[in-house]
């Protein structure tokens, strides 16, 4: 099993950019459909703010719709480093080798 350290997290994830980049990547890692024209593009990010737009339509997505993290005013890397806290957590509560069954 390979460790996934907090120097890990935080190179992977050093801002709220790069978590909203994973979230839109994890269900669209090449192309997105766009629903209104129906063409794949890559959708482009708006920096002013947290949706990427069509490249020929203009129709705008935003990657935590329908998320835990739709409506919520926590920052991202608050969110993305409290599920890495979760995740980390369990691993301790896995029982291990000394365990008697």
């Amino acid at each position: 099993m390979i460790k996934y350290t907090i120097k890990d997290f935080n190179k992977n994830f050093p801002d709220d950019d790069s978590c909203l980049e994973w979230l839109k990547n994890y269900p669209y890692p090449e192309k997105i459909d766009c629903p209104v024209c129906e063409k794949p593009t890559k959708h482009h990010r708006i920096t002013t703010k947290k949706v990427y737009d069509c490249d020929y339509c203009g129709h705008q997505i935003s990657p935590a719709a329908g998320t835990i993290f739709e409506h919520s005013s926590t920052p991202l890397k608050l969110w993305f480093y409290a599920i890495y806290l979760k995740t980390r957590r369990a691993e301790f509560h896995r029982p291990g080798p000394w365990v008697n069954e």
